[in-house]
């Protein structure tokens, strides 16, 4: 080991396991088992009986190209906005039919006990998990994980994460802000949607909250969804979606967005309504966005929707033809798009206790088919069953908010997944709360593959977020809440898995632990997506309450989860920690390296280094841009942009610091 009389000067980090938490909308969201008694002004009124497949419209709408707009970025989370107030904070995504007053025709008795094989999740796979020194290639871990939320900051309980990648950068919102990384989660800025955009029209009354994120890396879009607050409760409220779009790492980095708004009046609906619940996926060629509507005069659940947008259209800022479908059936509530969809997109909605709709809508169609997926296993909630509840060590209960609409899904080329919560029944062997997952086949969508739930008997597992990764298998987030999960533990913030090393179950690894939780709310979405680099990978986003159960004690968390066997090569001493990291020859020899191998990979030879660097080597600057040239060569081979640097030009005398042997790490795992 050398030791430099250098100082290396970097950033902090987190450690591999952290514990994070969240401030949530002051909303309890209504769950499975909210009784008729409870239909009010708070609680969504039931729609009037209708099947599953009635009530249903499509059309186009000609829409203009989008609003450039760039704002500022901000070093630490942003302050609580003073007009906020109560209103937004009291502001939280609204229940539908199936937990208040089911129509007769959606009704049914208990099944009774599932026939579905019970694999028990054990405790042994919540595990905390660092980064030992040698994993087997099967084994499931979490490679980083950041907090990104500040004790006593602005944030919620009803965190609602969401979040997605372009090349080495990571955007992550929640409610109620949102957060940018440039160098794959090395270091952190934030973005302030409650100023960023302007506030005239349906979106007078100001951001709200319910963020969505996904990717189009064909394209290099990131796309950001944001809902405005409604502006009044009376028959002329109404509120819009916002959707902006950053094209290219440039465009993400400058903060720089293009934004287009949607309102209920371009889905038919005259002022009176107002959107609230987002789901947003691409396919191929098509961005999809999915609402559901309420009135503004007590919150009645009216209709769920879909928009079709074209990704070309997006990716060149064009006039373009919206497509939507809107769906005023009680079983359609929330309509919830699948991860992994090429030339078709999936969608579905759960509609009874034993059956979902499945949306098949291809590429070339205008409109989607619609498939009942009869005979599953059952899902337990209002008014058949109790309210989800899950008790934790302090008396708090977080899943008393979760309710049975459609939480998440996926589609390869064999396999069409979807997963929900349902409430407890300790008659059938599911003493807790626990996620139905359906697996369906892509090519007979009414056909039942499997079941594969999670639960587990101490404890619930709600909230999943599930995304395909590059070799078809699915990955993500979900939270192991209440029960007994250890001492002084109200849930688990854990990844999840479910490919080949786990086969028909799921893998699972815990990224954090809440040491609190909340009286009667958790959540209503996790977030996740596969890695635009390391594409067999997931980055995640999800809470923990740390200290109480109030907003100020939740904290928001990102973190990177995988196989050992698709872990990007680790470096020595990685990250590099202020004060503590001695500067080594091996840090300098494993660039070269690394260099060397991406420059061959793309017809260079390996670069002519300057001299060896051996145990007394003085550090020179000439080293550091010895790498960064090979490295740019590199970069022009591969016919990429090269990176610029912190200090870009360095000269004898200057102090070697470690984010210059950071930024080049990262700029050669990008090319990796």
């Amino acid at each position: 080991m050398v030791k430099f009389f250098v100082v290396i000067l970097g950033f902090a980090t987190t450690s591999s396991i952290r514990v994070a938490t969240f401030r949530a909308t002051a909303i309890l969201l209504l769950i499975l088992a909210a009784p008729s008694s409870q239909v009010s002004a708070q609680n969504p009124q039931q729609p009037a009986p209708a099947t599953p497949e009635s009530g249903t419209v499509v059309g186009a709408t000609q829409m203009p190209a989008g609003t450039i707009i760039r704002g500022s970025t901000l070093t630490q989370p942003p302050a609580e906005p003073a007009t906020i107030g109560n209103a937004t904070r009291g502001l939280a995504s609204l229940p539908g039919p199936l937990e208040k007053l089911a129509p007769a025709s959606l009704r049914e008795a208990d099944p009774g006990p599932s026939n579905v094989a019970k694999t028990d999740m054990a405790k042994a796979d919540m595990a905390k998990t660092d980064i030992p020194s040698a994993m087997a290639p099967g084994d499931l871990m979490v490679r980083r994980d950041t907090v990104l939320t500040a004790p006593d900051t602005f944030t919620s309980a009803v965190a609602d994460p969401s979040v997605g990648s372009l090349g080495q950068a990571i955007f992550q919102t929640f409610n109620w802000y949102a957060a940018r990384s440039l160098n794959n989660g090395a270091t952190w800025t934030y973005l302030n949607p409650y100023t960023m955009f302007p506030t005239t029209g349906n979106f007078a009354a100001g951001f709200c909250c319910n963020q969505r994120v996904t990717q189009d890396p064909s394209r290099d879009l990131m796309i950001w969804s944001l809902q405005y607050t409604k502006t009044n409760s009376t028959s002329t409220g109404t509120n819009g979606i916002r959707i902006a779009v950053a094209n290219g790492a440039a465009d993400l980095a400058n903060n720089t967005w293009q934004v287009h708004d949607f309102t209920p009046g371009d889905f038919g609906f005259a002022q009176g309504y107002w959107f609230d619940f987002p789901g947003l996926a691409v396919s191929s060629n098509y961005l999809y966005f999915t609402y559901n509507v309420f009135t503004t005069n007590g919150d009645a659940w009216t209709a769920a929707v879909i928009g079709r947008i074209p990704l070309g259209a997006l990716s060149n800022n064009t006039p373009f033809t919206l497509d939507k479908f809107i769906s005023t059936s009680p079983g359609h509530f929330t309509i919830t798009p699948v991860s992994g969809a090429t030339s078709r997109m999936f969608f579905a909605a759960v509609s009874t206790q034993t059956s979902i709709t499945v949306f098949d809508w291809p590429e070339s169609a205008t409109s989607p088919t619609q498939h009942i997926v009869n005979g599953l296993n059952a899902t337990y909630f209002s008014p058949v069953s109790p309210r989800p509840t899950c008790p934790a060590f302090d008396a708090t209960d977080p899943c008393m908010n979760g309710d049975s609409r459609m939480q998440t899904g996926w589609v390869s080329s064999t396999e069409l997944g979807f997963a929900w919560a349902s409430s407890q029944n300790p008659a059938t062997g599911r003493p807790y709360p626990f996620t139905r997952v359906a697996i369906l086949n892509p090519n007979a969508p009414a056909t039942i593959l499997s079941q594969p739930d999670l639960w587990n008997s101490s404890y619930a597992y709600m909230y999943p977020a599930l995304a395909l990764n590059a070799r078809g298998h699915v990955g993500g987030a979900i939270d192991a809440l209440g029960g007994s999960q250890g001492p002084g533990v109200a849930s688990t913030l854990l990844g999840l898995v479910r490919d080949d090393y786990s086969g028909a179950d799921w893998g699972t690894v815990a990224v954090a632990t809440s040491n609190a939780g909340t009286p009667s709310r958790w959540g209503n979405y996790n977030g996740s997506a596969h890695h635009d680099v390391y594409t067999n990978t997931w980055l995640i986003g999800g809470k923990v309450q740390m200290g109480g159960t109030a907003d100020a004690n939740s904290r928001v968390h990102n973190a990177w989860i995988m196989r050992e066997r698709d872990n990007p090569a680790v470096f020595t001493d990685d990250p590099l920690v202020v004060g503590a990291t001695m500067v080594k020859a091996v840090h300098f020899l494993e660039l070269r390296a690394r260099i060397d191998q991406v420059r061959m990979a793309r017809g260079l030879g390996g670069y002519a280094w300057s001299g060896d660097l051996a145990v007394g080597t003085t550090v020179r600057a000439q080293h550091i841009v010895e790498l960064r040239e090979a490295l740019r060569q590199a970069y022009v081979a591969a016919g990429v942009t090269p990176p610029t640097y912190t200090d870009n030009t360095l000269t004898a005398g200057m102090t070697i610091k470690a984010v210059h042997i950071t930024e080049l790490r990262n700029e050669v795992l990008a090319l990796q």
